[in-house]
């Protein structure tokens, strides 16, 4: 047809290289060559355009600068994740985006985040060789301002770092702690991240195949993810739906990540392609018009289901056999096509790789069964060692060049990967199951049989070890048993300092299931070093029975206290990380095993230590303390005596377990510290011990004094350059700042030491900084935050804490969702009948759970103005102040204001008697009286306000109308300075009842409706509702 005609005109001049000059003449693709162009992507343009768009709307110049989006993009193995990623690189770039690619293979490396650290490293070198000088101006000098010296933590896993800024080294963390180490690298890495993201220079971070990414990836990604600092950045994610399960880390990752709507997200699916865009792919590569191509691409559908991977691969096998083939007469590709609907085809790309790979000669399918049992990547030295034997060095390179002319190997620097997992699959095949175990084992002998030195082992290590494992069972050797299981020590010492902790776990159990019965009779360093390195790393895993039981068998043969210290102190922390009141028994054992690990230290303590002995040992600290400068005790000289650090470390620990079991334990302990500290010298420790004196002596009254070591504390912290220590965060904001700082700084100070917590694998004192900010939050509501937002973060916070198990952290949490919900909640929807109900518990609370209930409980009942059921709850308030008398800061000062604002409503109550009144008038003057000391003594911006206010409410109850008019006033401007939402419209609410029970309508209204607006802008629409229902009766 004429229309026809047109059409394959119209090709030729859109197209000529392709449909108009001669084959033969592109040198591009030679002659009988099938074109596939790597510019070209058949039936995605939608997919592509979708792409863009997103890109465009989130990260583009000028667009909705700092925002970051992720980009999911599923579908099964073949069908072009990657191509379609690929094929929007080019736009990008001339963007001036930062593209930084990150794939994932199916071998576990033994460093479990290096893959991503390989990706930022290749961005820094690609930034030094390709960036405009503008660029790589403004980011070298963003990540100088960010870091300064703090930069070279990051070299030794990103050495182009050193191109950016020169005269860098790696760092090292001192004290031995790897995990400690390690983890703080990553968290910096998340610091580097924000760093070079930004609207000049966007960022686009491209995670291929992250269904084999490994859970310390996921973690890190997870992070990234989450980060509010990492802006103007598209993350995509590109995974295979048949391997992505309901229960597949990623899938549960993906979900949370929906679930806490921490970053927008959109989907991409990928299918298979029709025929029409089988038939353009054809047309392209066979330089042939897509009339004449059309029967074929029919075929070649109905045998591959138009998978892509598929297509290509069935087309190369066709070439090689012969069904499919150039003439050099006709100048064209020609085919049987009755042939080719009769060949019988392989099921899936795999079978029919493997039956392509059948035909080359043996020495490739050799190479392709060594370098397939090494994994889907590999070291070209690695493979040419093992091929050596057989193989000179020349032959191998050879072999490797076929296998990467023929599309099966890539190549990249010193190493290799197979171009497909698909390919990798097939090679691995050629092998059977029955000849695997032997296999792998035969490679790890030959390989180890190389090695010469040290050097040479550190190189090969986790290969030799990775082969060896796999055919262990094969080892009958009693010497080669050994010899494997000092191998496997290695390599876990290795991949724990890396903080691969699962593949540390793996190596290590592997090391101890090698070790003879009477090891540690005849090789008692070896298993020394197995079993407490694997205890340590079971703990990390949160296998606490594991480490249990690898420091059971360091304390049952260790020979002397420097051997055995490193498991007790993985046995205190296994009984630790059970939670308080779910295994108190394992709690109390692990508080008893502190104090006989430091009774072999020279610490001891009293069984009973009552108020006397308590008294006596804060009296000798003081008098020590109170005669020194904060500069003399920084000029103290470091502690260099191994006994007092591994003492100090363990008291560390015992004042964390005694302040929920045993206070007068915790405050000996905490003495303890500060009076090995002040004889024997400075160490990291010495901050957490002046700032838990800090807390100890503010509870007791001293607050000049607590003031005093808090600064020491600080001080210390910038000694040793410790702004990272979780347990002074802790102990600082959550039971000492609050009362000299805004209450809204210290939440975040606490969210910041759970978040450098984690990091550095301080488990511990991250969940108390957690359960800390969480507690404080509930009432110090930032600025901007509504009560929904403050709600979702709790339940974020629960989830932690239950994930950890800290049941009693959650139940406490618990009680303040439980309140905030009543606020939020519609009193016409789906309130309760009465907002100030919270559950009743099923068995007895924790003194830390009851606490919070009760100050809930109060405050809830006196906001919504039933009085008398406050004042039953208030009753009981002093024994439940007794239990704990070293409470958090913030727990106190919102118990003392609600506890003085119920006892000022209490006089005015009707049919009080003159005891009564009398009773709650000195209750609300003792009230006063603290908080006028605190505002001398502390922050203004937590008291002034809250003082103003219980003194017009205590001047209204005394019938100083005028002072109580005047200071409403003043409380309302007051706390709409400091951004306390909550307590700004509590300060309106009750200015508008005063007014209304004194008969000023007008007034009363203003004030109702301010607190109204208030109140909805802080989310509370039970409150909202409760004043809509009094101002309808005003006037």
């Amino acid at each position: 047809a004429m229309s026809e005609v047109e059409h394959d005109l119209q090709q030729m001049l859109d197209d000529p290289d392709t449909y108009l000059y001669d084959t033969a003449s592109n040198m591009n693709y030679p002659q009988g060559q099938l074109r596939f162009p790597a510019d070209r992507l058949y039936g995605r343009k939608e997919d592509v355009d979708a792409l863009l768009s997103t890109y465009k709307r989130v990260v583009q110049s000028g667009v909705n600068p700092g925002t970051r989006h992720l980009v999911q993009i599923s579908g099964f193995s073949g069908t072009g994740k990657t191509s379609l990623v690929d094929q929007i690189r080019p736009e990008l770039l001339a963007d001036r985006a930062i593209m930084v690619t990150c794939k994932f293979s199916a071998q576990r490396l033994e460093q479990p985040t290096a893959l991503l650290f390989q990706a930022f490293d290749t961005y820094c070198k690609d930034l030094v060789q390709n960036a405009d000088p503008v660029l790589f101006h403004e980011i070298k000098t963003a990540l100088m301002t960010t870091f300064g010296s703090l930069l070279a933590l990051l070299v030794g896993r990103m050495p182009s770092l050193r191109y950016i800024v020169e005269d860098i080294e790696s760092f090292i963390v001192e004290g031995g702690n790897k995990t400690e180490e390690i983890n703080l690298i990553a968290y910096y890495f998340v610091i580097f991240v924000r760093t070079i993201s930004g609207p000049r220079h966007p960022l686009v971070v491209f995670l291929d195949d992250l269904q084999w990414a490994d859970q310390g990836c996921l973690d890190l990604i997870k992070t990234l993810l989450s980060d509010p600092g990492v802006t103007s950045t598209l993350f995509v994610a590109c995974y295979r739906d048949e391997e992505v399960t309901p229960a597949h880390p990623l899938a549960e990752l993906l979900g949370a990540v929906a679930m806490d709507e921490v970053v927008p997200m959109s989907s991409i699916s990928l299918s298979n392609l029709e025929k029409d865009d089988i038939n353009e792919l054809l047309s392209d590569a066979l330089s042939i018009s897509p009339r004449f191509t059309r029967p074929l691409a029919g075929a070649l559908y109905s045998k591959t289901r138009g998978n892509p991977m598929f297509v290509t691969q069935l087309l190369m096998s066709l070439s090689e056999d012969g069904s499919l083939s150039y003439s050099a007469r006709g100048r064209r590709w020609q085919w049987d096509i009755q042939a080719i609907r009769a060949k019988s085809v392989a099921d899936n790309a795999v079978d029919l790789i493997v039956s392509m790979m059948k035909t080359h000669g043996d020495d490739v399918q050799r190479m392709l069964r060594t370098a397939a049992l090494l994994g889907w990547t590999f070291d070209i030295s690695i493979l040419q060692r093992l091929l050596a034997p057989t193989s000179s060095t020349t032959v191998v390179a050879n072999l490797i060049d076929i296998a990467v002319e023929g599309g099966l190997f890539v190549k990249n620097g010193s190493s290799l990967h197979f171009a497909h997992d698909a390919i990798w699959q097939g090679a691995f095949s050629l092998t059977p199951i029955s000849q695997r175990e032997q296999s792998h084992l035969d490679l790890g002998r030959r390989l180890l049989s190389t090695i010469s030195t040290d050097d040479d082992l550190g190189t090969c290590l986790s290969v030799i070890v990775g082969q060896y494992n796999k055919g262990a069972s094969l080892v009958t050797n009693r010497d080669e048993a050994l010899r494997l299981a000092g191998l496997n020590l290695k390599a876990g010492e290795k991949a724990f300092a890396a903080t691969s902790f699962r593949q540390a776990s793996i190596y290590l159990l592997q090391a101890s299931v090698l070790l003879q019965p009477n090891a540690w009779d005849t090789h008692y360093d070896l298993c020394l070093r197995i079993f407490t390195t694997c205890g340590e790393v079971q703990l990390t895993q949160g296998n606490s029975d594991g480490a249990l039981l690898s420091a059971a068998q360091v304390l049952n043969h260790g020979r002397v206290l420097e051997d055995r210290l490193r498991s007790h102190h993985t046995i205190i922390l296994a009984n630790l990380g059970r939670d308080i009141s779910a295994e108190e028994e394992h709690y109390n054992a692990a508080i008893q095993h502190g104090l006989a690990v430091l009774a072999e230290l020279g610490e001891t303590f009293p069984v009973d230590i009552d108020q006397g002995v308590v008294n006596k040992e804060r009296e000798k600290v003081i008098s020590i303390v109170s005669q020194r400068s904060v500069d003399a005790i920084l000029q103290k000289r470091i502690m260099d005596d191994p006994i007092k650090k591994a003492a100090l470390r363990f008291l560390v620990i015992v004042v964390r377990m005694s302040y929920s079991k045993n206070q007068n334990l915790m405050l000996v302990s905490v003495m303890r510290m500060v009076e090995i500290t002040m004889t024997s010298g400075l160490t990291p420790d010495a901050s957490f011990a002046f700032a838990s004196l800090s807390f100890v002596l503010y509870g007791s009254g001293s607050h000049p004094l607590s003031d005093f070591c808090s600064r020491v504390a600080l001080a210390l912290l910038q000694k040793f350059d410790l702004e990272h220590s979780q347990c002074v965060a802790f102990s600082l904001f959550f039971f000492v700042l609050p009362y000299k700082q805004p209450l809204q700084s210290c939440v975040d100070s606490l969210r910041r030491g759970y978040n450098d917590g984690m990091s550095v694998g301080d488990v511990e004192w991250a969940l108390l900084c957690l359960r800390g900010a969480a507690s404080i939050s509930l009432f110090a509501t930032e600025r901007g935050k509504t009560l929904q937002e403050v709600e979702k973060e709790l339940q974020r916070n629960m989830e932690t804490l239950n994930a950890f198990r800290r049941s009693t952290f959650v139940s406490e949490i618990s009680y303040a969702v439980a309140a905030l919900r009543n606020l939020m909640a519609d009193t016409l929807d789906d309130s309760p009948d009465d907002p100030t109900i919270l559950p009743e518990p099923s068995q007895p609370l924790h003194f830390v759970v009851l606490r919070m209930k009760v100050c809930c409980q109060m405050w809830l009942t006196y906001l919504f103005r039933k009085y008398d059921e406050a004042a039953e709850i208030a009753q009981g308030y002093p024994d439940v102040e007794a239990s704990n008398p070293f409470a958090p800061a913030a727990s106190v000062i919102n118990e003392q204001f609600y506890l003085g604002l119920l006892a000022c409503a209490m006089q005015r109550r009707e049919g009080s008697t003159k005891d009564d009144i009398s009773k709650w008038r000195n209750l609300a003057a003792g009230v006063i009286t603290k908080f006028s000391s605190w505002l001398n003594d502390g922050s203004a911006w937590n008291f002034e306000h809250k003082l103003d206010l219980l003194v017009a409410e205590q001047a209204y109850s005394d019938g100083n109308l005028v002072l109580a008019a005047a200071t409403y006033e003043k409380a309302v401007a007051c706390s709409a300075k400091t951004s306390y939402i909550n307590e700004e419209a509590l300060c309106c609410e009750r200015a508008g009842l005063f007014h209304e029970e004194r008969g000023d309508a007008d007034t009363a209204k203003t004030y109702y409706e301010t607190a109204i607006l208030l109140y909805h802008r802080w989310g509370a629409k039970s409150k909202v509702a409760d004043l809509k229902a009094l101002l309808k009766n005003v006037g």
